[in-house]
């Protein structure tokens, strides 16, 4: 159950960030304005509804035990122990709308080689696959059994690597049009990870970041990630922040709603 402190701190980053919002009409970044009506806002392909869901549907059905054991902060809301992956995806996984967006982004942005940080149960990476034949995603995942529960159910486009993060990216030097944050919720670590990342991000690369507003201290990683070198746009959709790459525009930041 969330703390009192917890709820309060959401409530609040919630009403700081409303009355910021644009819409449309108010964004005068070509950039921005492109990616908000073409991708955030858009509506799915019919396709990727009915793909997304019969994959999501499919593990929420799943009654396989997995091992959990938390490598996060954020993972309070289940025990240590042998759970089905169908409370995993309920209580932990992507939902069919984060699913949906992470396909029109991958799709938005024609992403080749995709990063995914926290596969969890393949939800996630499963939307980020997208149509692409020669699409390639590296998915890490600290929990050994979550990992191998994904490998198995996603295609060969997807290589599953069981590691702590910061282990992973003290190894991994290749450049990734897409990059998909979404573990280990802790200020300092993520705006680590962001540091480290940056540096990895193809010209108009993007890194998609989840539950900046999740607490005081994830609020506060997002903050001092706004202020970093390396990127020209960040966006605030209040449940989740992006930082993108696109060299020629003018440093900027949105607060957006989906």
């Amino acid at each position: 159950m969330l703390a009192l402190g917890t709820i309060a701190h959401r409530i609040g980053a919630y009403l700081q960030w409303l009355p910021n919002t644009y819409r449309l009409h108010g964004i005068h970044s070509p950039y921005v304005f492109h990616l908000q009506r073409n991708c955030l806002i858009a509506t799915s392909d019919q396709g990727d509804v009915d793909d997304c869901s019969r994959f999501r549907e499919s593990v929420l059905a799943d009654g396989t035990l997995l091992d959990v054991l938390h490598q996060g902060v954020a993972s309070t809301t289940l025990s240590n122990g042998r759970i089905p992956a169908s409370v995993v995806a309920k209580t932990m996984g992507a939902s069919l709308n984060r699913m949906l967006l992470l396909r029109r982004l991958s799709k938005y942005l024609q992403a080749q080689s995709i990063l995914e940080l926290g596969g969890n149960l393949g939800l996630g990476t499963y939307g980020l696959l997208g149509t692409k034949p020669d699409v390639q995603i590296i998915s890490v995942e600290g929990n050994a059994s979550f990992a191998a529960y994904a490998q198995e159910r996603l295609d060969s486009r997807v290589k599953v690597i069981s590691k702590r993060f910061d282990a992973f990216l003290n190894d991994d030097q290749n450049k990734y049009d897409l990059i998909y944050l979404d573990g280990h919720h802790d200020g300092q670590a993520t705006l680590d990870y962001v540091q480290q990342l940056l540096p990895r991000l193809t010209d108009h690369g993007v890194i998609v970041l989840d539950d900046i507003h999740w607490s005081r201290d994830m609020t506060a990683g997002w903050n001092a990630i706004r202020t970093l070198p390396g990127y020209e746009v960040s966006i605030d959709c209040y449940e989740l922040g992006m930082i993108a790459r696109n060299p020629g525009q003018a440093r900027e930041h949105f607060a957006i709603r989906l």
